[in-house]
């Protein structure tokens, strides 16, 4: 095992840092934090260049304009804010006044941005107008807990704060199409066209969005072959038509032939195209190389950070464990380093050798 060089130890945050992003030349580190701050480090330098201060509360999603010069946050408060980075100005504030946001992500356009909420909805927004696109509905279940206990012949069951009760129905019998989250969305993804989002849940579910219409298209894994426990993170695969889903395990999944196999998804488990299960996953957060090759995922408790191949599930140790968990994780676009978020508030910027990089 091969333990990577730290690189710099970046200082700022007071608490924990929740997220973390890079622009697209790797020379600057974003950071929101438990705070509710943003910071913005210049990687040549290690300095805290603008600190962008407005969210009461947790910093819960953050993303990079296509331009390099926005940023878009989420957070607790329920505002998504997006920011110049320039002028350190918050040019737009979009309240969602009816939940907190619990993740975050926008179109390869830069302009509309993807909120999740505790409550399992999903929303679309349209970042230079602040006007709400679209709302995705959660599972009617949510709502009627006696819809939980009684559920039909078409459920399927999952382990989280809902006490093992079934969901009731998983797709809607007029429009065929499936019903969307029982409980708290829990991370975000958008594919590159723009036209489709994956979203995972601590319903234990992964689930395909249409941007378009707002339906929910497919739910990964079929009836008895998802992920299995709540899911913490998601990513796209740079190139490949594959969405990667950590929960305790890493899972990539297939996002072609959807509709082909919509008629089968309630009698056949679909099949990931990897399946890593190791016991040093700790189910906590997750960044993808710029290649798509390989994962780095917090391991060992979340005490430490680990680089899976996908290909093969071989593991390489990235940082060894250490006394503080491991809360976020981002890969700079050149694949030169991976930024590491702690609890206690350091970031921590470790070297990736070439191999580390696909």
């Amino acid at each position: 095992m091969t333990v990577r060089s730290e690189l710099q130890r970046l200082e700022g945050h007071r608490g924990r840092v929740t997220r973390l992003a890079l622009t697209p030349d790797s020379r600057r580190i974003l950071s929101g934090g438990g705070d509710g701050t943003i910071r913005i480090w210049e990687v040549a330098s290690g300095r805290c260049s603008r600190a962008l201060e407005g969210h009461k509360g947790d910093v819960t999603g953050l993303a990079i304009l296509p331009s390099g010069k926005h940023v878009v946050s989420g957070g607790l408060d329920g505002t998504l804010r997006l920011w110049n980075m320039g002028t350190g100005k918050a040019e737009r504030i979009i309240e969602d006044e009816y939940d907190r946001i619990a993740c975050l992500a926008v179109t390869p356009d830069g302009k509309a941005g993807l909120s999740g909420s505790d409550l399992g909805y999903l929303n679309l927004w349209d970042l230079a107008s602040g006007a709400r696109l679209r709302v995705f509905d959660r599972h009617p279940a949510c709502s009627d807990m006696n819809g939980l206990i009684s559920a039909s012949n078409r459920e399927f069951s999952y382990n989280d704060s809902l006490y093992n009760y079934a969901v009731a129905q998983t797709f809607d019998p007029e429009t065929g199409a499936f019903f969307g989250h029982a409980d708290a969305v829990t991370a975000l993804a958008v594919t590159p066209d723009g036209r489709r989002a994956i979203s995972g849940s601590r319903d234990n579910t992964l689930r395909l969005w249409d941007l378009k219409s707002g339906a929910c298209s497919w739910i990964f894994g079929g009836r008895d072959g998802g992920p299995g426990s709540p899911v913490n993170d998601v990513a796209v695969l740079p190139g490949r038509s594959l969405v990667l889903s950590l929960s305790f395990k890493l899972q990539a999944w297939r996002l072609s032939l959807k509709k082909f196999r919509r008629f089968f998804w309630g009698f056949l488990a679909e099949q990931p195209k990897y399946t890593i299960e190791d016991e040093a996953l700790s189910g906590g957060c997750l960044a993808v190389s710029p290649g798509g090759r390989s994962a780095f995922v917090a391991v060992n408790e979340d005490r430490g950070v680990g680089s899976y191949r996908l290909r093969t599930g071989k593991r390489s140790e990235v940082l060894e464990p250490g006394e503080s968990r491991v809360s976020a994780l981002a890969v700079s676009p050149d694949g030169s380093f991976i930024a590491v978020g702690t609890a206690d508030g350091p970031i921590v910027r470790v070297g990736l050798d070439r191999r580390a990089r696909g």
